[in-house]
């Protein structure tokens, strides 16, 4: 039968976590996970100094007035991420937690957990996050979030240039409070069909309230987010603002409306002068 230590002693030497044991800042006990993490063999690193495990004697001495002066010596616990260094001379990032423990053999008991590569996907994460806000920041179109309520959850810059308004003014905010009352309750209607059919946003245009006053008139396409369950918790996409098409298209309307108007005048003027004067005056 396994005694209790023996049953101690194989989780100590294969957990996940790195742990060490010190005496005088050197390594007295050290599990498999440790050697593993700095790349010692046990005999490399039985009795070593930590001091081999910092970046400089600076740094080593830092860490040595947090972790005794600070807490041990006092009976707290330090817990703590700090950059330490492997035996081929690689930087890692380290969350360490000590305390001090009353044994003849050892003053200290220390868990590492190597927490670099976590550090390089999230500063990974964190450039493609910078690159994409970067690139939706040269975007003419205004790109936006909204819940399922309406409310705006995410905006780029470009929502300055389509109604005047920084995304930190309308971030919080639904759609529905940049329209005229009206128009809000159209746009209202027309979003919970969309939501209730899970269908897409296809060139669909809405009447909003620029900061001057004016009404911008913008094409929205966009498309449902869904949850884990399949229903729909919101939309993304982007507004282009089509007022001055729409102002044109206008135009060109009351243009071919004058010119048809002028043309059937000319005609009842032209066939009024023939039945006057008759086909052959």
């Amino acid at each position: 039968m396994i005694g209790e230590e023996s049953v101690t002693s194989i989780i100590l030497a294969n957990t996940i976590m790195g742990i060490c044991g010190l005496k005088d800042r050197k390594i007295i006990w050290a599990n498999d996970k440790f050697l593993e993490i700095f790349g010692y063999s046990r005999d490399e690193a039985i009795n070593k100094s930590t001091i081999d495990f910092f970046p400089d004697q600076e740094a080593f001495r830092r860490f040595g007035v947090r972790a005794y002066l600070d807490n041990i010596h006092r009976g707290t616990a330090l817990d703590e991420e700090g950059e330490f260094v492997r035996r081929d001379g690689a930087h890692i990032w380290c969350r360490v937690v000590g305390r001090g423990v009353r044994d003849a053999d050892l003053d200290s008991v220390w868990l590492l957990e190597d927490l670099t590569e976590k550090m390089r996907s999230d500063a990974s994460l964190k450039k493609k996050e910078s690159q994409y806000e970067q690139l939706l920041a040269g975007i003419n179109d205004w790109v936006w979030e909204i819940d399922a309520d309406g409310k705006i959850r995410y905006s780029n810059a470009a929502a300055n240039n389509a109604i005047g308004r920084r995304p930190s003014e309308i971030i919080g905010t639904t759609i529905y409070d940049l329209m005229s009352e009206p128009e809000g309750r159209r746009v209202r209607e027309a979003v919970s069909q969309f939501v209730a059919r899970k269908t897409a946003v296809s060139n669909f245009s809405c009447a909003v309230k620029h900061a001057d006053g004016r009404d911008v008139f913008l094409e929205i396409n966009g498309k449902p987010i869904l949850d884990d369950k399949g229903v729909v918790c919101g939309y993304q996409g982007v507004a282009r603002d089509i007022s001055d098409r729409l102002r044109a298209a206008a135009l060109e309307r009351d243009y071919e409306k004058a010119l048809r108007r002028g043309l059937i005048s000319v005609a009842n003027a032209m066939s009024l002068t023939i039945e006057q004067d008759g086909p052959f005056a």
